[in-house]
């Protein structure tokens, strides 16, 4: 991407450009709580909380700038889906927490999926709801979710990715730690983020 954009300049010419363009996108963008998204080219992101993603850094704010320059009507600024869909995930996690099918189920979106590890796919609200009945009744949840990212990619669907630690008891076991990675499928719905998809699988070792 960063040869596409910059084009046939001197290394010096182009050492000036990036700079220039460095500076401007700090200024500009890094103190605002934003997402821009760059149709049919790439991604460049900041989380609800302004932390900046890498890797990538470098070439894709050069882009942005860029592309904002020549193309607005291909960027969008939607800080304020990040907000909303970061405070599903909050939920979310409370729901598992306090181990609420009710506030759990509300969350998703009628044809939403579970896909638990070593399971098949739980499909439709439903089968959702009795998901959640099984796994509160045999496992007390204690965890935290960690928000990796959060991606808009279009003005009805995102993705988010998170890591989940804390603690399990599950009935007949006892207590353990838990470690998960989650990936998140969002809807809008009526003006409002659902999950459509969910998966996730451990990040624990396997047992010895």
């Amino acid at each position: 991407m960063h040869a596409r954009l910059e084009g046939d300049l001197t290394p010096a010419q182009k050492e000036k450009l990036d700079k220039n363009i460095a500076q401007e996108t700090r200024t500009r963008f890094l103190q605002e709580d934003t997402t821009l998204i760059i149709e049919n080219l790439d991604v460049y992101s900041w989380t609800a909380a302004s932390t900046y993603q890498k890797p990538h850094q470098y070439v894709q704010q050069t882009a942005v700038v860029k592309l904002n320059r020549q193309h607005p009507d291909r960027v969008r600024t939607v800080s304020k889906d990040i907000e909303q869909i970061s405070a599903v995930l909050h939920a979310y996690q409370d729901a598992l927490n306090n181990a609420s099918v009710e506030d759990a189920v509300k969350l998703y979106t009628q044809d939403g999926i579970v896909m638990p590890q070593h399971s098949p796919s739980f499909v439709g609200i439903a089968n959702v709801r009795k998901a959640y009945e099984s796994f509160f009744e045999i496992i007390k949840f204690d965890v935290k979710f960690d928000i990796q990212e959060v991606m808009p990619v279009s003005p009805e669907y995102a993705f988010a990715r998170t890591n989940s630690a804390g603690t399990t008891v599950v009935k007949g076991r006892g207590k353990g730690n838990e470690a998960n990675q989650e990936l998140f499928v969002f809807k809008k719905v009526g003006g409002e983020w659902k999950i459509a998809r969910y998966c996730f699988s451990t990040t624990n070792p396997p047992p010895k």
